[in-house]
């Protein structure tokens, strides 16, 4: 149990705790932060209570830290009944209309002093630039300090360390293109979260030791977003196929459609009568399996067994679990960073042929390797086959690694690019390499087609 003898003492103090808050709320908050740093140095304290409650709030938080996050979960799940106290992970959003950051006597910032840009990235990453207003160069170090604080209370430190993956603060300036007042950023992140950069694919995998095969459909935009603290259930409504082919996958048209119709009205009723997410489907050992998330105490089940009313010759085996790290999106829905490097050729080479691109005609195609070691990089190169030319880059002060940029002039061709690029994905990741990218060049345009393998 996390925290077993900090929990057992809040529960053996908690009445003491609770009715020295409104004249000591200071030495409270140390008082049970010196006990919670006894077994976890990593957490922290704080304590808010509003004075009609007839309860205080106890956040266990990561001041910001982002690998103590899951310390700090199972923390809380172990967290006692106490009836005068609500504990919660992670700060909280504040209130908009007041919120105000305060350093010292001199530097005082309120929500209204603050804009922001927000970026997104092609894989639902963001990036935020605080715009702050009067910037001065002599207060600057105070004042950004000040901005990322506010900007934590407004957003809440979850999002704040989850969401946005770049962060950084300019001058103010009126004429900036997708200026938004700080105040709009915690509605926009949610939107972004809740369309997941509505991004979808599909791909053939393989699942469990047997090596079952498997069609994933994924919404591939909700990587950068994932887990959602706010959605911390998942569903799996499990739909046996009525004709499967003999690997268990399915290719009757008309039970293809049928399923179809079936996803799209499933998905509507499901999120408009709450806050379910479709995350995506699992085609295998003849079944297909539809997966949501949900926030913790909602209970769809019902809902759904009510629309397979409809479809009576569909029996729904409806799973609804607890999986705050969205495991089963991470490990099972999205692809690894193979299969993603397989996606990604598949695309490339899809797009050459809707340009009419001479598919067969070779042309040189270049890959972009890293390795750590240079031990690392010289056994890759004593395997390389003749007809491949290479380029070596060495360290340098911004760049610790060692690259080798790969060309194969012969025999390359769109057709063959995936063998050729996989194998060397495999060949790298062998000798503790990284595959960055590839590129070749397309015939009909004579533009490059870059790609890089994340």
């Amino acid at each position: 149990m996390a925290a077993e003898g900090f929990w057992k003492w809040v529960s053996e103090n908690s009445e003491r705790l609770f009715l020295r808050l409104e004249k000591e709320s200071i030495s409270v908050v140390e008082e049970m932060g010196l006990h919670l740093k006894e077994e976890c140095p990593e957490l922290f304290c704080e304590i808010g209570k509003l004075k009609e409650d007839p309860y205080a709030t106890l956040v266990i938080t990561v001041d910001g830290r982002q690998e103590n996050i899951t310390l700090a979960q199972d923390v809380v799940k172990c967290a006692p009944d106490l009836p005068r106290w609500k504990v919660i992970a992670f700060r909280q959003r504040g209130n908009m209309e007041s919120l105000e950051i305060r350093m010292g006597d001199e530097i005082s910032l309120g929500i209204k002093d603050l804009h922001c840009q927000a970026f997104v990235g092609p894989h639902g990453e963001l990036g935020v630039t605080l715009l702050l207003k009067d910037m001065d160069d002599q207060e600057n170090d105070k004042r950004a300090g000040a901005a990322v604080l506010l900007m934590d209370h407004a957003i809440g430190e979850y999002d704040a360390m989850t969401a946005i993956r770049s962060l950084s603060i300019e001058p103010y300036k009126e004429d900036l293109p997708g200026l938004m007042p700080l105040e709009d950023l915690p509605g926009f992140i949610d939107k972004m979260k809740n369309a997941g950069i509505d991004r979808w694919d599909c791909y053939m995998t393989t699942l469990d030791e047997e090596g079952s095969a498997a069609s994933i459909f994924v919404k591939m935009g909700l990587g950068a977003w994932a887990p959602q603290l706010e959605r911390s259930q998942r569903l799996r409504v499990i739909v046996p196929i009525t004709k499967p082919r003999e690997d268990g996958l399915i290719d009757d048209q008309d039970e293809v459609e049928q399923l179809w119709a079936i996803e799209e009205e499933l998905v509507e009723t499901l999120e408009e009568s709450s806050d379910a997410l479709f995350v995506g489907r699992v085609t295998t050992g003849g079944i297909r399996d539809f997966v949501f998330y949900y926030p913790e105490g909602e209970r769809p089940e019902f809902t759904v067994q009510k629309f397979f009313g409809h479809y009576p010759q569909y029996e729904a085996d409806i799973n609804l679990s607890e999986d705050p790290e969205w495991e089963f999106f991470q490990d099972i829905l999205m692809p690894d960073e193979y299969e993603s490097l397989a996606m990604s050729i598949d695309h490339k080479v899809r797009a050459l042929d809707e340009a009419d691109d001479p598919l067969e005609q070779p042309r040189p195609v270049s890959i972009l390797l890293s390795f750590e070691e240079e031990e690392a990089r010289a056994s890759f190169i004593e395997k390389l086959a003749d007809d491949i030319t290479h380029k070596l880059t060495e360290p340098n002060d911004e760049d610790p690694r060692y690259f080798i940029e790969l060309e194969k002039t012969t025999d390359a061709t769109p057709k063959n690019l995936g063998d050729y690029c996989l194998l060397m994905f495999k060949e790298v990741k062998d000798l503790g390499g990284d595959f960055e990218g590839w590129s070749c060049p397309a015939i009909s345009s004579g533009e490059e087609a870059d790609e890089d393998a994340n």
